[in-house]
């Protein structure tokens, strides 16, 4: 499935996704820049994000067991629910957890600037003025500018 503006995805069930349109871009994602995406959704996984927004929104242990099942209409629907609800807090989490891995795993964080270069000019098609999210998530510019403070000691 083809999502607007959207590069990749972590889903309630453990499963990472990868959009064509992504990989098929010009120029093609480096290795660098893949494994700093692949890491900011494996970052929601370990943080637990898509079952803290489900919680936020009032859900329920019992329920969110119940999207754990193979009923992907009930799936698509949380998934939408939760996507609905993504905080800025959580990519902010995401991201920070995807520069330590990828510079524990020995690779350049050049990826992660490679990788909000590609996203500049969407904020700039929605109207950013440098605050202005895509799914809400932060614009770019700030996501890259914290980061970079991490890279310096």
């Amino acid at each position: 499935m083809t999502r607007p503006r959207r590069f990749a995805s972590a889903t309630l069930d453990g499963h990472l996704y990868v959009e064509l349109a992504y990989l098929g871009a010009v120029p093609p994602p480096s290795d660098d820049e893949l494994s700093f995406v692949l890491a900011h959704e494996l970052g929601h996984l370990k943080e637990r994000h898509g079952e803290r927004a489900l919680a936020d929104m009032g859900s329920s242990d019992a329920h969110i067991g119940e999207l754990q099942t193979n009923n992907p209409r009930v799936r698509a629907l949380a998934e939408q629910a939760m996507n609905a609800t993504v905080k800025s807090s959580h990519e902010t989490e995401a991201d920070e957890n995807a520069l330590y891995a990828i510079l524990k795993c020995g690779r350049s964080s050049k990826g992660m600037e490679e990788f909000f270069r590609r996203l500049e000019p969407l904020d700039k098609r929605s109207g950013s003025a440098g605050d202005s999210k895509v799914f809400d998530h932060p614009s770019a510019a700030s996501r890259r500018a914290h980061l970079r403070k991490r890279l310096t000691p």
